[in-house]
């Protein structure tokens, strides 16, 4: 398994999800921590259930 760790802002949140897709489609076992800089980043995830 591999693990990342990262973190963004709202500015930045369509290539955080866009790396996550990547992730999703070509890294079959790994675990991602994102910590949100802001609310609207936040709240995003949460609704895209990313956890």
């Amino acid at each position: 398994m591999l693990h990342f760790c990262t973190y963004f802002d709202s500015g930045f949140l369509p290539k955080g999800l866009a790396l996550i897709d990547s992730l999703k489609a070509h890294t079959p076992d790994f675990s991602i921590t994102i910590l949100a800089l802001d609310d609207k980043a936040y709240t995003e995830l949460e609704k895209e259930k990313i956890r």
